[in-house]
C-alpha cells in the first residue's frame, strides 16, 4: 500500500466511532483478520452503541501507524505447462494431456472438436467472466463432477494441482480466460476487478468486519426474541392475560409488578370468595334446569317418533294397501295382451282411452259370469254372436290383457316401495333404559304399562302389515287399534313448568361473578411468582428492538463511497491509460468511457458510449476489439497474472481486424503466457507466421474428433496449416499403415485408405505449386502477395509437365468413376512411385 493511499483512510478512519477506528488500525498495520480479533471488534461495538456496558478502565486511544506496510517479496509466479486426466467435461476424451508452452500456445481444432469443453474447464479453474455450464458425457453413464490436473512450472519444480480440490491455490488466480460469452459481460453488465488491487486489500477486509458484525448482532437480536411461553401459563381472558399477550420491549415492568401483587389481603379475598361460591353451588339449581331441559328436549323426540309409528300403521294406510292389493289381482286376471294392433280394422273411436280400457275392464268382470249363463252370446242384446263378432270380441280382451300386464308391473313396485317404507319404521326404547320412560313411570305408572302394550301391538300390526304385502292377502284383517301421542301432553307440560320455576331461582351469573374473582386472583397469583421471568423477557426484547435500530450502522454505504473515491483516484485513471492504450494497438474506436459506479465495497465498471451501453453504439468488430482491449487492461493491472486464455478472439471479423488482434496477442506472449483456441486456419496461421518474424517461441496442437470422443490431442500442426516437407513425411508414414491393409482381406477398407490417401498426395501437390513453383508469392489464407518473391520463381515447361503429371495421376483416384469401367486399384508399389515422384520433384527446388 502506497504511502498516500495510506494517509488518506487514516485522515477517514480518525473520523469514525472508535470500534472502527480500532479495527482498521489493525488492518493497516497488517494484523490478520482472525475470528479473535472479529470478536474483539463486536464487543466494542456494542459497548459503542449501549448494547453492552463499557468496562471500568478506560480505553486506549487508537494510534495510527504512518509507515507504510513493508511489501512481502513475490515468489516467481508458475507458468501453467499443461492439462491432462480431464473427466466428465463434455465428450472430451479421458487419458488425454495437453500441452501449454511457455510464450505463444495455439491450439487449432475444428468445430465439435472438443474446443468448448476445455473453454469451460478453464473458465470454471481461473478467472472469468464465460461460459462456465459444463455438461458430462451424455453417453457416458451417470453424470459425475469435471475433474482435471493442471500442472504449473517454474524454475525449480513442476507442481500438479487437481479441479476442483485444489481450486482455492494461488496457481488458480493468476489466469484469465476470454471467450465469446465474455464480449455480453463486459459490454452489458457492471463488472468488478477480478483482482483486488494493491492495498484495496484493506476494504475487502473492513467489508468482511462489517458482514461479520451485520450476521452476529443479527443472530443475537434473534436469540434475544424468545417466543412468549409465558402466555401458555393464562388461560383465563382477563385483564392479566392481555398484558402477558402483549408483551414486548416497550412493555413497562413497574405494571405488572402492580398487576402481580398478592399479599395477606388478596389471600383472605380468595378465601372468602371460595366459601360463598361453594354454598351458592349447594342449590345446584343449574344443574336441575339442564336435567329438566335434556329430558323435555328427548320427551319430544319420543312423541314425533310416535306420531310416524302411528301414522305408518293406521287404518288408512290398510285400506290402501288393500286397494293396491285389489287392483294388483285385477291386473293379473287380464294380464295376456296382444295390443292396439288388433283393433286398426276396426276403426273405433277414442281407441286408447282411459275411459274405453275402463269399459273393457267392467264388461270382462261381467262376461265371466256372462259366460256362465249365456254362452258366446252378445253381452248387450244376447243374442249369439256371429264369426267376426266373436273375433272383435276376443281382439278386445286380448288387447285388455297386454294393458293389465303392464299396470301389472307397475303395482308390484307400488307394493315393493310399500314394503320397503314400511320396513323403515324404527321402534323407541320404552323401557328401564330410557330417561324418558323412567320419568313416566315415576310420574304416570299406568300410563307407562299402557304405551309399553301399545308398542307391542303396533310392532304386530307392522308384522301384519308386511306379511299382507308381502303375500298379496287382499282378504288380510286390519287389527283395530286406537293410540294417540297426546296422552304425553300433560307430562310435557309440568316439565315446562318445572323448568320456567327453576329458571326465576337461577345463580348462574352469580356464580360466574365469583369465578370472575377467583380467577383473576389467582392470576395474580400466578403472575407474582412469573415476575422475574417477565422482566427478564422485556428486557431481551428491549436490547433486540435497540440493536434493530443499530443494525442501520452497519450499512456500507459510506465505506463503499470512500472506497470508490480511493479508487477513482488510485485506480481509475491508471486503468484509463491502459485501456486507451490497447484501444489505439488494436485500432479500436476511441470514443468508449468506462463508466464508474460503487455498490456494497465494490467499485463496478461499465463501457459506454455518450451514456449508451457499447454493444448498442459499435460494430460486431468495434465491440470485439473494445472487448478484448478492456480485458487485457485488465490482466495488466493484475500484478498476480501470469497468463491469458483466449477461445476464437476473432470470430466472424474481417481480415484486416483478424491481423491487428494477431499482432497484438503475438507482442502480448513475449512478456506473458498466452494460450488460444481457433477453429480459424487463416488465423491459426497469421499467428504462427507473426510469431515466427518475432523470434517467439510457440507451441502448436491440434484438437481432434476421433470416433464419439472430442478433444482427443496431437503435437502437431493441422493438415491444412503443414508446409510441403510435413506432408511428405505424414504420407509416408501413412502408406506404411496402409501396406498393412494391402496384405489382409479387407479390400473395402483398402480402397477407402488408398483413395484418402491419393486425396492428400493432391493436395500435396497443390501446395507444392503455393510454395515451391510460386515461391510462396501467392498461398492460401495469406492476407497479401509476396510480390518480392517473384524474382526468384523459375517455370520451366518440364517443370509444367511434372506437376501435370502428378495432379492427373493423383487426381484419378480422388474422383468416383463409374461402376461398368471396373477400374484397377493402384496397389501400394504403386503408390510409392506416385509418391517417390513428388518426393524427387521437391529435391529440384533446393
Amino acid at each position: 500500500m502506497s504511502q498516500l493511499l495510506k494517509s488518506e483512510i487514516i485522515t477517514w478512519l480518525k473520523l469514525q466511532p472508535y470500534w472502527l477506528q480500532y479495527a482498521g488500525s489493525l488492518l493497516l498495520d497488517g494484523t490478520q483478520l482472525t475470528d479473535t480479533l472479529k470478536s474483539d471488534i463486536y464487543s466494542l461495538f456494542l459497548e459503542d452503541n449501549d448494547l453492552k456496558s463499557q468496562p471500568a478502565v478506560a480505553r486506549e486511544a487508537v494510534v495510527f501507524t504512518t509507515p507504510t506496510i513493508p511489501m512481502v517479496a513475490a515468489s516467481t509466479p508458475k507458468l501453467l505447462s499443461g492439462i491432462k486426466d480431464v473427466e466428465n467435461v463434455n465428450a472430451l476424451a479421458t487419458g488425454q494431456q495437453l500441452p501449454i508452452g511457455p510464450g505463444l500456445t495455439i491450439v487449432y481444432g475444428n468445430n465439435g472438436s472438443g474446443k468448448s469443453g476445455y473453454i469451460r474447464l478453464l473458465n470454471n479453474a481461473f478467472n472469468s467472466r464465460g461460459d462456465k455450464h459444463i455438461i458430462h458425457n451424455i453417453y457416458g453413464g451417470k453424470p459425475a463432477s469435471a475433474t482435471g490436473k493442471f500442472m504449473f512450472t517454474d524454475a525449480a519444480s513442476t507442481v500438479e494441482l487437481k479441479y476442483p480440490d485444489d481450486k482455492d491455490k494461488v496457481e488458480f488466480t493468476q489466469f484469465s480466460i476470454f471467450d465469446t460469452h465474455c464480449l455480453k459481460a463486459q459490454l452489458e453488465q457492471d463488472n468488478k476487478l477480478s483482482f483486488t488491487p494493491s492495498g484495496f486489500q484493506f476494504f475487502d477486509q473492513l467489508l468482511e468486519v462489517y458482514g461479520y458484525l451485520k450476521d452476529t448482532l443479527s443472530a443475537d437480536t434473534a436469540k434475544n426474541r424468545p417466543a412468549n411461553t409465558l402466555l401458555s401459563l393464562f388461560i383465563n381472558e382477563n385483564v392479566i392475560k392481555e398484558k402477558i399477550a402483549g408483551l414486548s420491549g416497550r412493555s413497562k415492568p413497574e405494571e405488572f409488578k402492580e398487576l402481580g401483587i398478592f399479599g395477606d389481603e388478596e389471600i383472605k379475598k380468595l378465601e372468602r370468595l371460595n366459601a360463598e361460591k361453594v354454598a351458592l353451588q349447594s342449590l345446584n339449581i343449574a344443574k336441575r334446569i339442564a336435567d329438566l331441559q335434556l329430558l323435555n328436549g328427548r320427551f319430544k323426540e319420543l312423541v314425533a317418533m310416535l306420531e310416524n309409528i302411528i301414522s305408518a300403521l293406521n287404518k288408512a294406510t290398510y285400506d290402501s294397501y288393500r286397494q293396491l292389493l285389489t287392483e294388483n289381482q285385477g291386473y293379473l286376471a287380464i294380464s295376456q295382451a296382444e295390443g292396439l294392433t288388433s283393433f286398426e280394422q276396426y276403426e273405433i273411436v277414442a281407441l286408447g282411452s282411459k275411459e274405453w280400457k275402463a269399459f273393457l275392464t267392467a264388461a270382462q268382470v261381467y262376461s265371466v259370469q256372462a259366460k256362465q249363463e249365456l254362452g258366446d252370446n252378445c253381452l248387450l242384446c244376447l243374442r249369439p254372436l256371429g264369426e267376426p263378432e266373436a273375433k272383435l270380441i276376443a281382439t278386445y280382451w286380448n288387447f285388455l290383457r297386454s294393458v293389465a300386464e303392464e299396470n301389472f308391473k307397475k303395482s308390484n313396485d307400488e307394493i315393493n316401495a310399500a314394503i320397503d317404507k314400511l320396513k323403515t319404521v324404527q321402534f323407541p326404547a320404552f323401557d328401564e333404559t330410557s330417561t324418558v320412560f323412567a320419568y313416566i313411570k315415576e310420574n304416570k305408572p299406568e300410563l307407562a304399562a299402557t304405551w309399553q302394550k301399545n308398542l307391542k301391538d303396533l310392532t304386530s300390526i307392522k308384522q301384519e302389515l308386511l306379511q299382507m304385502l308381502e303375500t298379496k292377502n287382499v282378504n288380510a284383517a286390519y287389527m283395530s287399534l286406537t293410540v294417540d301421542s297426546a296422552d304425553f301432553d300433560q307430562l310435557l307440560k309440568d316439565i315446562t313448568i318445572k323448568i320456567d320455576d327453576l329458571l326465576t331461582k337461577d345463580t348462574s351469573a352469580e356464580l360466574e361473578s365469583y369465578n370472575n374473582e377467583i380467577i383473576l386472583l389467582n392470576d395474580k397469583n400466578l403472575l407474582s411468582r412469573v415476575l422475574d421471568q417477565v422482566e427478564k423477557y422485556i428486557k431481551r426484547h428491549a436490547w433486540a428492538d435497540k440493536a434493530d435500530a443499530v443494525l442501520s450502522i452497519l450499512r456500507t454505504n459510506a465505506l463503499t463511497t470512500k472506497q470508490g473515491e480511493l479508487f477513482t483516484k488510485y485506480i481509475t485513471s491508471r486503468y484509463t491509460d491502459l485501456f486507451n492504450e490497447e484501444c489505439e494497438k488494436l485500432k479500436a474506436p476511441n470514443v468508449v468511457n468506462i463508466q464508474q459506479r460503487n455498490a456494497k465495497g465494490q467499485t463496478l465498471r461499465k463501457l459506454q458510449v455518450s451514456g449508451y451501453v457499447a454493444n448498442q453504439i459499435l460494430s460486431e468488430g468495434e465491440q470485439r476489439a473494445i472487448c478484448i482491449a478492456d480485458f487485457l487492461t485488465e490482466v495488466q493491472m493484475n500484478p498476480n497474472n501470469t497468463g491469458v486464455v483466449f477461445d476464437d478472439p476473432v470470430s466472424s471479423l474481417d481480415h484486416e481486424r483478424k491481423e491487428r488482434i494477431a499482432r497484438r496477442l503475438v507482442e502480448f506472449s513475449a512478456t506473458n503466457q498466452v494460450v488460444i483456441f481457433t477453429h480459424d486456419i487463416a488465423f491459426y496461421l497469421r499467428m504462427k507466421t507473426r510469431a515466427e518474424e518475432a523470434g517467439l517461441d510457440c507451441t502448436l496442437v491440434s484438437i481432434r474428433r476421433h470416433a464419439d470422443a472430442t478433444g482427443v490431442i496431437f503435437k502437431d500442426i493441422p493438415w491444412p496449416a503443414t508446409g510441403v516437407k510435413q506432408r511428405l513425411g505424414f504420407l509416408r508414414n501413412m502408406l506404411v499403415g496402409i501396406k498393412k491393409i494391402d496384405t489382409s482381406a479387407d479390400s473395402d477398407k483398402y480402397l477407402m485408405s488408398i483413395k484418402n490417401w491419393y486425396m492428400l498426395l493432391r493436395e500435396t501437390w497443390e501446395r507444392m505449386v503455393e510454395e515451391k513453383v510460386l515461391n510462396g508469392v501467392v498461398e492460401r489464407f495469406s492476407p497479401g502477395v509476396s510480390t518480392q518473391r517473384l524474382k526468384k520463381i523459375n517455370i520451366t515447361p518440364s517443370i509444367l509437365a511434372e506437376v501435370e503429371s502428378g495432379m492427373t495421376e493423383s487426381s484419378s483416384w480422388v474422383h468416383d468413376a463409374a461402376a461398368n469401367l471396373n477400374p484397377t486399384i493402384p496397389d501400394t508399389a504403386k503408390a510409392e512411385q506416385d509418391l517417390l515422384q513428388l518426393e524427387n520433384f521437391n529435391k529440384t527446388f533446393k
